[in-house]
């Protein structure tokens, strides 16, 4: 009965994990995607500051996204060991990977936080003003992410207005300041 109850929980968290790992690639993905949205801007022309923060960030992102592929590539290995292991009873093992599986996600998801907080906002106008705003200088604390879209706003606006608008509202913002072939592909994984 333990044993049975061991091998139940075991199964839960590698199929857990399997799901946290396919979270991991796909958030990359939208977020490399939301990085190189600002080239596009209609709303007005990028300075040259602009697009070489945008160029360094998506080097950076290219190569974290790099390492993270090959990392997540070893943990659906070490995933694969686990659910072998449970096949065959030994819980040893499939503790070990689990681990080890566990420790590669929480690294993954560090690096995925550092290109985030690397990347320019996707929008080169204030979404609640409607002013353009400089994205090589955009501080942290006038960004927001939004569905894989990292917003920024102008200095005055005011962020808690933004944090009270429904998601509806805050994609009509956004498509107001970002191109629409963009937050259309942006949207695709969400809607």
């Amino acid at each position: 009965m333990m044993t049975t109850k061991k091998n139940s929980f075991y199964r839960v968290i590698v199929f857990s994990l399997g799901l946290c790992l396919t979270g991991i690639l796909c958030g990359c993905q939208n977020n490399q995607a939301a990085s190189s949205a600002g080239l596009y801007a209609r709303n007005r022309p990028l300075t040259s500051d602009e697009i070489s923060t945008i160029q360094s960030c998506m080097v950076d992102c290219t190569q974290i996204c790099q390492m993270n592929r090959e990392t997540l590539q070893n943990t659906a290995v070490s995933l694969d060991k686990a659910s072998q292991a449970l096949q065959s009873g030994d819980t040893a093992v499939v503790r070990k990977e689990v681990n080890d599986s566990l420790a590669s996600i929480r690294s993954t998801q560090k690096s995925i936080d550092r290109i985030i907080e690397k990347m320019p906002p996707a929008n080169v106008c204030c979404p609640l003003s409607g002013k353009p705003i400089d994205i090589a200088s955009v501080p942290p604390e006038r960004t927001r992410m939004h569905k894989g879209v990292k917003v920024g706003f102008g200095k005055n606006a005011e962020m808690q207005q933004w944090d009270r608008l429904t998601d509806t509202q805050k994609e009509e913002k956004i498509e107001k300041v970002v191109p629409d072939n963009t937050t259309s592909y942006l949207y695709m994984y969400t809607r």
